[in-house]
Protein backbone atom coordinates (compact mmCIF):
# COMPACT_ATOMS: atom_id res chain seq x y z
CA UNK A 1 0.00 0.00 0.00
CA UNK A 2 1.42 3.28 -1.04
CA UNK A 3 1.45 6.43 0.57
CA UNK A 4 -0.31 9.73 -1.04
CA UNK A 5 1.92 12.70 -1.35
CA UNK A 6 -0.27 15.77 -0.05
CA UNK A 7 -2.01 17.35 -2.92
CA UNK A 8 -0.46 15.00 -5.72
CA UNK A 9 -2.66 11.64 -5.83
CA UNK A 10 -0.84 10.74 -8.76
CA UNK A 11 2.51 10.56 -6.70
CA UNK A 12 2.88 7.24 -4.30
CA UNK A 13 5.60 6.71 -1.69
CA UNK A 14 5.74 3.25 -1.88
CA UNK A 15 8.99 2.69 1.08
CA UNK A 16 8.49 3.27 4.20
CA UNK A 17 10.24 6.96 4.49
CA UNK A 18 11.89 9.40 2.10
CA UNK A 19 12.31 12.56 0.47
CA UNK A 20 10.43 14.29 -2.20
CA UNK A 21 12.30 17.07 -4.17
CA UNK A 22 10.21 19.91 -4.48
CA UNK A 23 12.68 21.98 -6.84
CA UNK A 24 15.80 22.58 -8.38
CA UNK A 25 17.29 25.81 -8.94
CA UNK A 26 20.32 27.33 -11.07
CA UNK A 27 21.11 29.85 -8.86
CA UNK A 28 23.70 31.11 -10.83
CA UNK A 29 21.68 32.67 -13.33
CA UNK A 30 20.66 36.04 -11.60
CA UNK A 31 19.55 37.66 -8.46
CA UNK A 32 20.95 37.54 -4.86
CA UNK A 33 17.98 35.94 -3.79
CA UNK A 34 16.35 32.73 -4.41
CA UNK A 35 12.85 31.57 -3.46
CA UNK A 36 10.73 27.92 -2.86
CA UNK A 37 7.24 27.91 -2.63
CA UNK A 38 5.29 24.98 -2.59
CA UNK A 39 6.36 23.42 0.53
CA UNK A 40 2.90 21.29 1.61
CA UNK A 41 1.32 22.29 4.77
CA UNK A 42 1.99 18.92 6.34
CA UNK A 43 6.02 19.04 6.03
CA UNK A 44 7.78 17.71 8.95
CA UNK A 45 11.20 18.52 7.44
CA UNK A 46 12.19 20.74 4.81
CA UNK A 47 16.08 20.39 3.29
CA UNK A 48 17.82 22.77 1.22
CA UNK A 49 21.01 20.68 -0.74
CA UNK A 50 23.78 23.50 -1.88
CA UNK A 51 26.33 22.63 -4.19
CA UNK A 52 29.18 25.03 -5.54
CA UNK A 53 27.14 28.24 -3.58
CA UNK A 54 29.36 30.52 -4.52
CA UNK A 55 29.02 34.62 -4.65
CA UNK A 56 30.88 36.21 -7.96
CA UNK A 57 31.85 39.01 -5.11
CA UNK A 58 33.02 39.88 -1.39
CA UNK A 59 29.89 40.30 0.53
CA UNK A 60 29.30 40.54 4.29
CA UNK A 61 27.00 37.83 4.96
CA UNK A 62 27.56 35.16 2.14
CA UNK A 63 24.62 32.42 3.31
CA UNK A 64 21.86 33.59 4.94
CA UNK A 65 17.66 32.22 5.48
CA UNK A 66 14.56 33.40 6.08
CA UNK A 67 11.09 30.91 5.63
CA UNK A 68 7.99 32.09 4.70
CA UNK A 69 4.11 31.13 5.34
CA UNK A 70 0.82 32.77 4.05
CA UNK A 71 2.29 33.78 0.86
CA UNK A 72 5.15 35.70 2.39
CA UNK A 73 8.58 35.72 3.53
CA UNK A 74 9.17 36.51 7.14
CA UNK A 75 11.98 39.29 7.11
CA UNK A 76 10.26 39.94 10.85
CA UNK A 77 12.92 39.35 14.31
CA UNK A 78 11.69 36.01 14.53
CA UNK A 79 14.95 33.50 14.60
CA UNK A 80 17.47 33.02 16.43
CA UNK A 81 21.11 31.26 16.05
CA UNK A 82 24.90 30.41 16.44
CA UNK A 83 27.19 29.43 14.15
CA UNK A 84 31.29 28.72 13.96
CA UNK A 85 33.71 27.93 11.87
CA UNK A 86 35.55 25.93 13.27
CA UNK A 87 38.58 28.07 13.59
CA UNK A 88 37.76 30.02 16.77
CA UNK A 89 35.21 32.46 14.59
CA UNK A 90 32.02 32.41 15.87
CA UNK A 91 29.08 34.56 16.13
CA UNK A 92 25.09 34.19 17.29
CA UNK A 93 22.09 36.54 17.28
CA UNK A 94 22.36 36.48 20.99
CA UNK A 95 18.92 36.29 23.24
CA UNK A 96 16.93 38.97 20.97
CA UNK A 97 15.62 37.08 18.17
CA UNK A 98 16.74 38.96 14.40
CA UNK A 99 15.24 39.33 11.00
CA UNK A 100 17.02 35.97 9.27
CA UNK A 101 19.63 33.06 10.19
CA UNK A 102 22.97 33.25 9.53
CA UNK A 103 24.93 30.18 8.12
CA UNK A 104 28.03 31.42 7.32
CA UNK A 105 30.34 33.71 9.78
CA UNK A 106 30.68 37.38 8.66
CA UNK A 107 34.58 36.97 9.03
CA UNK A 108 34.42 34.95 5.60
CA UNK A 109 33.55 37.01 3.01
CA UNK A 110 35.66 36.74 0.23
CA UNK A 111 34.31 35.65 -3.53
CA UNK A 112 36.78 32.50 -3.23
CA UNK A 113 34.22 30.60 -0.87
CA UNK A 114 32.71 27.46 -2.10
CA UNK A 115 30.23 25.88 -0.43
CA UNK A 116 28.68 22.34 -0.82
CA UNK A 117 26.30 21.10 2.06
CA UNK A 118 22.79 21.18 3.66
CA UNK A 119 20.30 23.32 5.51
CA UNK A 120 17.71 21.02 7.30
CA UNK A 121 14.53 22.68 9.13
CA UNK A 122 12.79 20.26 11.26
CA UNK A 123 9.12 21.33 12.72
CA UNK A 124 8.98 21.22 16.81
CA UNK A 125 5.60 23.51 16.83
CA UNK A 126 3.08 23.21 19.71
CA UNK A 127 0.21 24.50 21.45
CA UNK A 128 2.74 26.05 23.57
CA UNK A 129 3.81 29.29 21.42
CA UNK A 130 6.91 30.38 19.87
CA UNK A 131 8.54 30.86 23.00
CA UNK A 132 8.85 27.05 23.11
CA UNK A 133 8.60 25.95 19.30
CA UNK A 134 9.40 26.67 15.93
CA UNK A 135 11.28 25.38 13.39
CA UNK A 136 14.71 24.09 14.37
CA UNK A 137 17.32 25.12 11.27
CA UNK A 138 20.86 23.25 11.44
CA UNK A 139 23.18 24.15 8.54
CA UNK A 140 26.76 21.98 7.72
CA UNK A 141 28.37 23.21 5.01
CA UNK A 142 32.05 22.52 3.43
CA UNK A 143 34.15 25.11 1.98
CA UNK A 144 35.49 22.93 -0.99
CA UNK A 145 38.10 25.36 -1.73
CA UNK A 146 39.20 27.17 1.53
CA UNK A 147 39.25 24.25 3.86
CA UNK A 148 36.71 25.32 6.05
CA UNK A 149 33.74 23.57 7.88
CA UNK A 150 30.83 25.77 8.77
CA UNK A 151 28.03 24.85 11.19
CA UNK A 152 25.33 26.88 12.70
CA UNK A 153 22.01 25.97 14.89
CA UNK A 154 18.67 27.64 15.67
CA UNK A 155 15.43 28.58 15.69
CA UNK A 156 12.80 30.15 13.27
CA UNK A 157 10.03 31.06 16.17
CA UNK A 158 6.37 30.03 14.65
CA UNK A 159 3.97 27.99 15.57
CA UNK A 160 2.75 27.78 11.37
CA UNK A 161 3.80 25.64 9.08
CA UNK A 162 6.25 26.55 6.18
CA UNK A 163 5.10 27.44 2.73
CA UNK A 164 7.89 28.51 1.33
CA UNK A 165 12.19 29.43 1.90
CA UNK A 166 14.54 31.83 0.79
CA UNK A 167 18.25 31.55 0.38
CA UNK A 168 20.33 34.84 -0.22
CA UNK A 169 23.33 36.97 0.65
CA UNK A 170 23.22 40.76 2.13
CA UNK A 171 25.40 42.06 -0.52
CA UNK A 172 23.19 41.44 -2.91
CA UNK A 173 25.47 39.58 -5.09
CA UNK A 174 25.09 37.10 -7.51
CA UNK A 175 26.39 34.15 -7.93
CA UNK A 176 29.13 32.05 -9.58
CA UNK A 177 28.77 29.44 -12.25
CA UNK A 178 27.46 26.14 -11.58
CA UNK A 179 25.72 26.68 -8.34
CA UNK A 180 22.80 24.81 -7.54
CA UNK A 181 19.97 24.57 -5.00
CA UNK A 182 18.04 21.29 -3.98
CA UNK A 183 14.95 21.92 -1.70
CA UNK A 184 13.72 18.23 -0.84
CA UNK A 185 10.34 17.56 1.75
CA UNK A 186 9.27 14.75 4.59
CA UNK A 187 5.29 14.83 5.24
CA UNK A 188 4.46 13.66 7.92
CA UNK A 189 2.40 14.59 11.67
CA UNK A 190 5.39 14.29 14.30
CA UNK A 191 4.68 17.41 15.68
Amino acid sequence: MGINWSGESSSFQVRPAGLKRIAAVDIDTSGSAHTVTGIPSDAAEVNIHLINYSTDNSTQNLMSIRCGTGGSIDSNDNYTWGCNDGSGNQQASGSTAVNYFRCIPTVHSGASHIFTGDITFRRATHSEGTAYSGWIITSLMGDINNNHFMASGGRWHTTAAMERVQVYNAGGRGYDSGGRMIVTVATGYGY
